[in-house]
């Protein structure tokens, strides 16, 4: 596994999406009886600090659904969509789950933050509905729901991922690992913290956690630069690395920032400008691999 120079990467979870939501249509077609319409759901989140990331989803999700439409739909009937917004918020997760079921959606696309998705996955399993998410808690598929299907890279596969790319391209350099407190990045980052400390490559100078919403990371910065940091990696989401690369540049730290796949979206690039330059983060452009990929700016 290499690293992939990668000139868009705001366009690629839009893809994943598109990509999952073709492969899962031709199951619904397969056991759905004939109906006037074929109800397609999307449950992720529509606002908040992760709205940009909804956003991708729900573009995905619709251009997926022209393109099936504009070619006859499945067996000849056509698709419509149902959004409902989760905000990544673990206590809306069985609220908008029922809600979905309610309105009789046969295809469930989500949800994006394993904090909603492990609770919702049950009610959609229950119901025979079926669901793929862009969740990469490996408990999630692990439930065994004969319905439900990833399209992202699990945790332990994820922090495999990093801690090669790490040891192999920073070997003997001080790591600073930051992650927020989701479950989604203190996961991986107790996976990608193990793997590090087997191979003994890297010396982790700086272990901290940090608080989705946060604005002012001066502490944190202070941190990086006390401990003599070379490497910043963070697991959690585009807003807080963004605002993390930012602030960090108007200090004058000079690191190589490492992350994961959710900065495949312009949040980042939108606080960070030109100190997101250069960023690796693990993202799955097929199925069946995980690759990192150097983000620039011309994105």
């Amino acid at each position: 596994m290499g690293v992939k120079m990668q000139p868009r990467p705001r366009a690629m979870l839009t893809r994943c999406v598109m990509f999952g939501l073709a492969a899962g249509l031709s199951l619904v077609g397969a056991v759905r009886p004939a109906a006037a319409d074929i109800i397609i759901g999307l449950g992720g989140p529509m606002t908040g600090d992760n709205a940009t990331i909804g956003n991708q989803m729900r573009v995905g999700v619709e251009a997926a659904i022209d393109d099936v439409n504009s070619h006859g739909g499945v067996a000849g009937e056509k698709l419509t969509l149902v959004v409902e917004d989760d905000a990544c918020n673990a206590k809306l997760a069985v609220p908008v789950a029922n809600k979905l079921i309610a309105e009789k959606v046969d295809f469930l696309v989500g949800h994006f933050c394993s904090a909603v998705t492990v609770p919702a996955s049950s009610i959609y399993a229950d119901n025979g509905t079926v669901e793929i998410t862009l969740s990469s808690n490996p408990r999630i598929t692990e439930q065994g729901f004969d319905g439900l299907f990833r399209i992202a890279g699990r945790d332990d596969r994820q922090g495999k991922v990093l801690a090669d790319f790490i040891a192999m391209h920073h070997a003997g350099q001080h790591v600073a690992l930051v992650a927020d407190r989701s479950a989604y990045a203190v996961g991986l980052a107790a996976q990608l913290r193990n793997f590090l400390k087997q191979q003994g490559k890297v010396s982790v100078v700086l272990d901290q956690s940090v608080d989705a919403g946060t604005k002012d990371f001066s502490a944190l910065v202070s941190g990086f630069k006390t401990s003599a940091a070379e490497v910043v990696v963070y697991i959690g989401y585009p807003t807080e690395a963004g605002l993390i690369m930012q602030q960090a540049g108007q200090a004058g730290v000079q690191a190589q920032y490492i992350s994961t796949n959710n900065m495949s979206n312009h949040r980042v690039w939108d606080l960070a400008g030109k100190s997101a330059e250069g960023m690796a983060f693990t993202f799955l452009p097929a199925a069946s691999c995980c690759r990192l990929h150097r983000m620039w700016s011309n994105g």
